[in-house]
């Protein structure tokens, strides 16, 4: 359910809203809504910080550092962040210097080793010294007219000097853009001079990102002082007092109330205004459906205020889908391996809790399909009836109908998928006409049922009562759910009901990813086989196609999941049941534990 919401506005003295702030910290119950925008010097200093400390975890999260190596004593977090900076920034120099030297050597290299003074000394004896750098064409006539000596030959063209008693205009040679006042010698010396610095500043920054941790809970600490100077800044002020505006849960008002009796606030709650889109969103999920918040948060949506709590139902699905669309009791047995795995790893982490029990519960049903479809890594049928008995399928998912019975099945998913939608719709907002119509789109959506099992699987003809079916679900709609008085819903009215029979017929995916899995696999399989055949030494080929072909298949199958699994649920069920995912998180106003 979503839990229902005040908007409250708690007034307090302007000299003491810190420690307002700070009591309403504690309590951690008000979602803000910030008055004005917090525009301030104290607010951006917050934020840079917070970008500096973001900066440096991910640039230290990239290192791996040696286990011999001891992490930085001595040193707050605050100050470690910093150091780490500021070595950042020292190696960022370092390295932009020795790119400079790098590149000047490459040029002089094919000078060899010479001085700049050596040549400013003969010219100031009248003595004319010119670095050129021409096509071959170029080197024959100024060698006709002066001394050359040739250098090197470099990418087709000749590096040579020229000598002359009398001053040459430089326009007319091709002078050589070479780095002046160094010399190769003087440049080798600096680069490995350098290396030694980077070499230097690469083991202290190793040792730094040793801290990961600390650093990671001072990015918590400088997060809460962020949201705490956005709040405190971004409240209104009138005269000598200062407020804020916010929701609490109704579950929480009281406690809001005593607090505000304590601490001499004044006090504003009222019901949300209706439309009001900043309202946001708490569910409170069933514990054994809590799971869902992990899907929630990774696709990063949320119900609206106003609208309906879809978890259960949305978990309950998605089981189901991800089952079908990977669709390999092999796969779900390494899925389930690494749950368990990461279950013990992290045990008594919270933040990992729900994932970790909502990957166990999709492995689980992959298995339960796959045993059921006598599934495993896309092992040849006739190699299946070697397995246990409860290993070869049910008759239903392995005989030789196996593929209409299983659209057959993605139809009865998508009918009552889609029919639940509007059905749970017409419970929850029950009013007559409302209601009605709600269950005319869903007589509809079971007679689009009849239509998809005809045209795809039976091949058959319509049954009368299908028609029959139509017709009511026809007359409720025009009678009780189209609104006539606006244009746009009458001339959106038929894109609807052929919407709905697409969106039953969309549901056929569930057959053909999983479909397309299994002929991957096997294909990958038939394909390591045809090295063993050829010779017995290509074992290790098999394994790397194996290997490499699996790997492949999973990961096209998750992000089948991702690509329809999750949209079954976002948009076609959503749209059934009038779910525009608009809603705004709860996130109350609050300090950590430490």
């Amino acid at each position: 359910m979503i839990v229902p919401m005040k908007k409250v506005t708690v007034i307090c003295l302007s000299h003491d809203k810190t420690a307002s702030l700070d009591k309403l910290a504690e309590m951690g119950v008000l979602h803000v809504k910030p008055v004005k925008k917090p525009d301030t010097q104290d607010c951006a200093a917050a934020q840079q910080k917070l970008l500096k400390v973001e900066k440096i975890i991910g640039a230290l999260s990239m290192r791996s550092p040696a286990k011999s190596l001891k992490p930085e004593s001595g040193l707050s977090a605050e100050a470690l962040c910093n150091a780490a900076d500021e070595t950042y920034d020292k190696l960022a120099d370092f390295t932009k210097k020795l790119e400079t030297f790098v590149r000047d050597e490459e040029k002089l290299i094919p000078w060899g080793n010479f001085s700049w003074d050596t040549i400013a000394e003969l010219n100031n004896k009248g003595m004319h010294v010119y670095l050129c750098n021409g096509s071959q064409e170029q080197f024959g006539e100024i060698s006709k007219k002066h001394c050359t000596k040739k250098i090197s030959l470099e990418n087709g063209r000749i590096n040579f000097v020229v000598i002359s008693e009398t001053e040459i205009p430089s326009e007319s040679l091709p002078i050589a853009l070479l780095p002046k006042n160094a010399s190769l010698a003087q440049l080798k010396s600096d680069i490995a001079v350098l290396q030694k610095d980077i070499l230097l500043v690469e083991s202290q920054l190793d040792v730094y990102a040793l801290s990961l941790k600390e650093l990671a809970s001072y990015k918590k600490q400088v997060e809460e002082n962020l949201e705490f100077v956005t709040n405190r800044d971004s409240m209104g002020d009138e005269g000598s007092l200062a407020y804020i505006e916010g929701y609490v849960p109704v579950s929480e008002a009281e406690a809001l109330i005593a607090e505000a009796r304590k601490s001499g606030w004044a006090l504003r709650i009222d019901d949300p205004e209706a439309g009001d889109i900043q309202v946001p969103t708490l569910l409170k999920i069933p514990k054994m459906f809590q799971m869902s918040k992990a899907i929630f948060d990774f696709i990063g949506i949320s119900p609206g205020y106003n609208e309906c709590d879809v978890s259960v139902f949305f978990l309950i699905f998605l089981t189901l889908f991800f089952a079908m669309l990977v669709g390999d009791a092999g796969y779900g047995l390494l899925f389930l391996g690494l749950c368990i795995f990461a279950k013990i790893k992290f045990k008594g982490v919270e933040e990992y809790r729900l994932s970790i029990n909502l990957g166990i519960l999709l492995s689980t049903t992959t298995i339960v399909w796959g045993t059921l479809n006598a599934s495993y890594f896309g092992i040849s049928s006739k190699y299946i009836a070697y397995l246990p008995k409860f290993m070869q399928g049910i008759e239903y998912f392995t005989c030789p109908e196996k593929d209409q019975h299983i659209q057959f099945l993605c139809f009865v998913i998508a009918a009552t998928h889609l029919s639940l939608a509007r059905i749970w719709k017409a419970i929850l907002l029950w009013n007559f006409k409302h209601s009605l119509g709600q269950l005319g789109w869903a007589c509809f959506i079971w007679a689009n049922f009849f239509v998809a099992v005809e045209l795809l699987i039976k091949k058959g003809f319509f049954q009368p009562w299908v028609f029959g079916l139509y017709a009511v679900g026809f007359v409720l709609l025009v009678v009780f759910y189209l609104n006539w008085k606006e244009v746009g819903d009458i001339f959106n009215f038929p894109f609807g009901l052929i919407g709905s029979f697409v969106d039953v017929f969309s549901y056929i995916r569930l057959f053909a990813v999983g479909m397309s899995g299994a002929y991957i696999a096997s294909s990958f399989n038939n394909m390591s086989l045809m090295l063993t055949d050829i010779s017995p030494f290509l074992i290790v080929g098999t394994i790397l196609i194996l290997l490499f072909g699996h790997g492949l298949n999973i990961a096209l199958s998750l992000m089948g999941v991702l690509v329809h699994g999750i949209r079954l649920n976002t948009l076609e069920f959503s749209n059934h049941m009038e779910l525009q995912w608009a809603g705004n998180k709860f996130k109350p106003f609050k300090k950590s534990n430490k």
